[in-house]
């Protein structure tokens, strides 16, 4: 069984690879490389050996050809999106309407327990549910640029299938909270915990297998049916940022260089899926046992700690990981530049 978080992380395997995987290698000491694939057919090389075998063919360290600055625009508007539609709407909608115009208004209340849940349940999802249809409208398309790397139309990718069943459970959660007349606001306070719980498992599951050196059984995004696995976060951050954050099947490349030649990017990325794999199943079981452990009287407390407690967890996540991030990419150049003698003006070190 493998060493979680040892600094000395294997190398990619790729013993088994097919022969379009792999450098053509001319001993002793000529290599030839094969031309580099075109993103049209959506065919790219992917996990090259020889990145780690000849690293002096490799005097720059692969560019990922991908920063957050170009995209700072489109990210604003779809985090502000999300706060809106995920915290603002079904907490501050609720406490309106119940309270200003439903059961909670002894006075006068107009409105129904259910009429005024049905209301805010309404308006809750519509930039996810958005993302969802767009993401998969990208994928499915023909000749898309978006695809993981030789997989066929109806593919999808690793992360499109998670965030599916994501949205069934959810739908599952709001049809059970409406079945009694007097619908049940601890149920409606669950989708943001659901979130947590599916992609923290989907992330931790990868890396389980990988612990016990199981192979991939199924094709993963870009990674095939039978190769070593990555960590659990590799294939969601290929995904959100070749189609989400528009980096295309080009990213998809670019990224499985960098983790084949980088022994310190790949332990980044070790450590960064246990950080939030484990985090956010800390985070789901905390505020599920919340939600449902209140007493009859804090249920206001409970529907609250469902919709919010996600988001005052992902705060100080996100910082943590930019730090980590910008102190490991300072690292990997330098450890880079130390090991192959190059300058820092020649070494492509990119932003994530």
């Amino acid at each position: 069984m493998r060493t979680w978080l040892s600094a000395k992380s294997r190398t990619p395997n790729h013993e088994n690879s097919p022969p379009s995987q792999a450098f053509n290698v001319t001993p002793p000491e000529v290599v030839h490389l094969q031309p580099k694939p075109t993103m049209s057919n959506n065919a790219a090389v992917l996990s090259q050996p020889m990145l780690e075998e000849h690293p002096a063919v490799f005097p720059a360290l692969p560019f990922l050809h991908y920063s957050m600055y170009g995209r700072r625009l489109s990210l604003t508007v779809f985090v502000i999106g999300t706060i809106i539609d995920s915290l603002v709407f079904p907490v501050g909608l609720y406490f309106i309407l119940w309270y200003g115009f439903g059961p909670g208004n002894r006075k006068w209340h107009p409105l129904s327990a259910s009429t005024t849940l049905t209301i805010v349940t309404a308006t809750i999802g519509g930039t996810s549910l958005w993302q969802l249809i767009r993401r998969g409208w990208r994928l499915a398309r023909k000749d898309s640029i978006y695809r993981p790397a030789g997989a066929s139309r109806w593919h999808l990718d690793w992360f499109e299938w998670w965030f599916l069943l994501t949205w069934i459970l959810i739908i599952v959660e709001l049809s059970v909270a409406f079945v009694p007349n007097n619908p049940d606001r601890r149920m409606l306070a669950l989708p943001m915990p659901t979130v947590l719980a599916v992609f923290g498992t989907a992330s931790l599951l990868l890396d389980i297998l990988w612990c016990f050196s199981v192979r991939a059984p199924i094709r993963i995004s870009s990674i095939s049916k039978g190769a070593e696995l990555r960590p659990g976060i590799y294939p969601i951050i290929e995904d959100v940022c070749a189609v989400d954050g528009s980096g295309k099947t080009e990213f998809r490349t670019n990224l499985d260089r960098r983790y084949c030649a980088s022994h310190v990017f790949r332990v980044m990325l070790r450590r960064l899926g246990l950080f939030w794999g484990i985090g956010a199943e800390c985070c789901a079981a905390l505020t599920f046992s919340l939600v449902f452990g209140l007493d009859d009287d804090l249920v206001d407390w409970a529907y609250t700690i469902g919709w919010a407690a996600p988001f005052v967890w992902a705060g100080p996540w996100i910082l943590a990981t930019y730090l980590y991030v910008r102190r490991e990419l300072k690292k990997e150049k330098k450890l880079w530049m130390d090991s192959h003698g190059g300058s820092e003006s020649r070494l492509a070190v990119s932003t994530l």
